[in-house]
């Protein structure tokens, strides 16, 4: 005689419904208790729900979150809502051991309060599923929303509730099961195109009053918070040498509306690194300086400059990256190039590099990547061509034998 289930400990039955039109309950799924055992004197029981043709699969789910349960590791959410639990995990974030760098911070809380939010907030937390999610990101596409940023916004939640997960607050990452949105492969073509221009770009910034900073971001392939948070300090133009050691980046504190400049430590530990300066580069920054120095004296007391950088706005202020792209996209229309972002300088300096035969372990140096690896999986595009070149040369070698 087989042993009977006891009640509440992870059976599954149908889920009935009331017809409004008939007055009649009618099965419209499966629905399956998890025994939370006995919670502030009370037995408590956590529903999950699942489709008509889906009882396999809620069967499995009731198992799992039972046998999760019998090993100390049920979910504890309760009525706990997203929201909520974003909100949480936002200040963990803030204010934990390894605090998120503020532009990061600033970024996530843009997409849980714009994206995340507004959709399924209000949902209780232990209840999400897999097709909420799906269901939040199938909307954001259709309403216009790139995939790279719904791309973005499965992340961040992905990443909160990895966390919920941990803290026992969730008993698996429905978002990580979620089916994540196609991202066409960035356009590289107006990278290529702008690389075998290059001549023409630096004649079309010459005597312009940021010519130092085009030159030197082409040069080094910094990003622009390196480039716009560089000292005179930093920079050594008779040993022609540069330090990497800030990032200007521009924050919005809480509560506010206008972000502000701060100088922060660069991306990762590599970021910050000693470069060398080739001597155009050199000559380029000397100009600059004679410039910088001509309108520092004109302005007075009146310069903004509070940072001592390199390359500020017209009155000494630091330079805003929306400023940045809207000169850059003007400078590239007049001259009739590739219109590119200003980051993608950083990119066209890597391909120069890499067709140059410059090793990637070198270039990985020099662009502050974490590793040699990093390097090689963003420009595989351009390692492919000169594997082919190796590979044909591979080849002369023993043609030149015969």
């Amino acid at each position: 005689m087989s042993k009977r289930r006891a009640a509440g400990s992870g059976a599954v039955y149908p889920w009935r419904r009331r017809n409004k039109a008939t007055g009649k309950l009618e099965q419209v799924g499966w629905v399956g208790m998890v025994d939370l055992g006995i919670v502030d004197g009370r037995r408590r029981r956590q529903a999950l729900y699942g489709p008509m043709d889906g009882k396999k699969q809620l069967v499995e789910r009731v198992s799992a979150a039972q046998h999760d349960k019998d090993r100390g590791m049920a979910p504890t959410g309760g009525k706990l809502t997203v929201e909520q639990w974003l909100a949480d995990w936002l200040t963990a974030k803030e204010n934990g051991p390894k605090p998120m760098r503020p532009r990061t911070l600033e970024h996530y809380r843009l997409i849980v309060r714009k994206h995340i939010a507004p959709a399924i907030g209000q949902k209780h937390l232990a209840k999400l599923t897999p097709s909420d999610v799906e269901r939040m990101l199938g909307a954001q596409l259709k309403a216009g929303l790139s995939p790279r940023t719904v791309h973005h916004v499965r992340s961040v939640l992905r990443n909160a509730l990895q966390r919920a997960v941990r803290d026992g607050k969730a008993s698996r990452n429905v978002a990580a099961l979620a089916e994540p949105p196609s991202v066409p492969e960035p356009d590289r073509e107006a990278v290529v195109a702008f690389s075998e221009r290059v001549g023409e770009f630096l004649a079309a910034v010459q005597r312009d009053r940021l010519e130092g900073m085009y030159v030197l971001t082409l040069a080094l392939g910094l990003r622009i918070g390196e480039v716009t948070g560089l000292r005179w300090s930093d920079v050594d133009l008779d040993a022609g040498t540069l330090r990497v050691t800030h990032s200007l980046q521009w924050i919005r504190p809480v509560g506010q509306r206008a972000a502000q400049p701060q100088l922060l430590d660069p991306k990762t530990k590599e970021s910050k690194r000693e470069l060398e300066l080739a001597e155009p580069t050199v000559e380029a920054l000397r100009q600059h300086r004679a410039r910088w120095r001509d309108e520092k004296l004109a302005l007075g007391p009146r310069s903004l400059n509070d940072f001592d950088l390199v390359f500020t706005g017209p009155a000494g202020e630091p330079l805003n990256p929306r400023t940045i792209s809207e000169q850059l996209r003007a400078i590239l229309s007049k001259a009739g190039l590739p219109r590119i972002r200003f980051h993608d300088l950083r990119h066209a300096n890597a391909s120069l590099l890499l067709s140059a035969h410059v090793p990637t372990e070198m270039l990985s140096k020099v662009l502050g990547h974490s590793n040699a690896t990093t390097t090689r999986n963003i420009y595989a595009h351009v390692l492919k061509p000169l594997r082919e070149e190796a590979k044909r040369a591979q080849a002369g070698i023993f043609s030149a034998t015969r």
